[in-house]
């Protein structure tokens, strides 16, 4: 019962509080990526405009490098008191693959998807 209490009033704090943001990598400015130019754009080049990468991997000679944010805003939902969390995850990528140190690929994809989470409190 105290630990029930416990949670619920963690809970109650968080929901008088507002939403909370999940940051997961870094942000990155997507208005820069018309700037990496394929068969011209070096390795120095991308490093200089974004930063480290997430992620780097070497396969079959080839360097792939990803940046990542994705951002998870969430509020609480009482659902009588079931206590769910309802909110999006808007997550952008961006992956460049070299070959030596020159571009020789680029994509970048942006999603939004909806994210709900419960405690089953109410079970």
């Amino acid at each position: 019962m105290v630990k029930t209490l416990s949670v619920f009033g963690f809970f109650l704090i968080t929901g008088v509080i507002g939403c909370a943001h999940i940051v997961v990598g870094t942000q990155f400015d997507e208005g820069k990526i018309d700037q990496i130019v394929k068969g011209k754009t070096t390795k120095d080049d991308v490093a200089r405009t974004f930063g480290d990468p997430a992620e780097q991997e070497t396969k079959a000679g080839l360097e792939r490098w990803v940046y990542i944010n994705r951002v998870t805003s969430v509020a609480p939902s009482p659902e009588w008191l079931g206590l769910s969390y309802r909110g999006d995850t808007k997550e952008k990528m961006l992956v460049v693959i070299f070959d030596q140190d020159i571009v020789k690929d680029v994509t970048f994809s942006q999603t939004t998807k909806p994210f709900v989470s419960s405690l089953g409190l109410n079970k």
